[in-house]
């Protein structure tokens, strides 16, 4: 079934966008560090900073997902029970958990926003690995699970990229891939965030990687 231009042609309107943001409609666009700050709590950014450098992500990249799955509110609770920053449900969490730091975390302990937050960049991180760092099928298992990004890949991964998001059956899944995807840009150029944007990369991969990688550096995480 079509479904019309709202989500048509991803890589090109990102494209697009980063042309528009950096200059703008008839006029220079600024990054606005302040209006960055009015939207990250200061007390996160040091943590987000640390989180990339240690999973090898963009910053924006986890900021546009906490701010998405969130606003930043470290007590939100979905219907179906994912708590915290970024969202966790609580058996994933132990899951992730478990390799991060040793030992399955409680599920009360995703009230604690900076454990919250770096097990969902811990998972964010394996799932960009299972995708070889292609961050829309990696978007889509954070939100959907990794068995039905798995099995849209699987189906319908010869297609371009763009194409592919478009027909991700699950309405919230879709919009929520192309949201963060734009919202990563939107931090980088308007707010000044510093360090790397996800890579656009048109053609998704055609085998799966594992979800483990030694991480960035050989480090070994600790609890906050």
């Amino acid at each position: 079934r079509r479904r019309g231009r709202s989500g048509a042609h991803v890589v090109g309107a990102l494209a697009d966008l980063d042309v528009a943001l950096e200059v703008g409609d008839g006029d220079v666009a600024v990054a606005d560090p302040g209006e960055h700050a009015r939207l990250v709590p200061e007390s996160y950014k040091a943590k987000v900073a640390e989180l990339a450098a240690r999973f090898d992500l963009s910053p924006t990249l986890i900021e546009a997902l906490v701010w998405q799955e969130s606003r930043w509110r470290a007590n939100a609770v979905s219907p179906v029970g994912a708590r915290g920053l970024a969202q966790l449900m609580p058996g994933t969490a132990r899951r992730v958990s478990k390799r991060l730091y040793g030992k399955p975390v409680k599920t009360r302990a995703l009230k604690r926003a900076k454990t919250n937050v770096a097990i969902g960049a811990a998972l964010m991180r394996r799932l960009m690995n299972r995708f070889k760092d292609h961050s829309a099928p990696a978007l889509a298992a954070y939100n959907a699970g990794h068995g039905a990004a798995t099995s849209w890949l699987r189906k319908r991964g010869h297609l371009p990229m763009d194409a592919w998001v478009e027909t991700i059956p699950y309405d919230q899944t879709r919009r929520y891939v192309m949201r963060v995807s734009s919202m990563t840009r939107v931090y980088h150029h308007l707010y000044g965030v510093r360090g790397p944007l996800p890579a656009l990369r048109p053609n998704l991969p055609s085998t799966l990687g594992s979800f483990d990688r030694p991480e960035k550096g050989g480090q070994t995480p600790e609890e906050t």
